[in-house]
């Protein structure tokens, strides 16, 4: 089973960033991150999710 966790992070006049872990059961698989347009981490989280999703089946 793969997880993502991600943290959204918001400095003043910037563009958000994210930071997202991607676990295989414990076992960390990959850290990405970039800039955002969403709000929440939970947003983000569904968003890299869905990104995911094919490379994962």
């Amino acid at each position: 089973m793969t997880s993502v966790r991600v943290r959204i992070r918001h400095q003043k006049g910037q563009q958000p960033s994210y930071l997202g872990h991607i676990f295989q059961g414990d076992r960390l698989l990959a850290v990405v991150s970039g800039r955002t347009e969403l709000e929440t981490s939970r947003q983000a989280e569904v968003w890299l999710n869905q990104q995911l999703e094919p490379a994962l089946v």
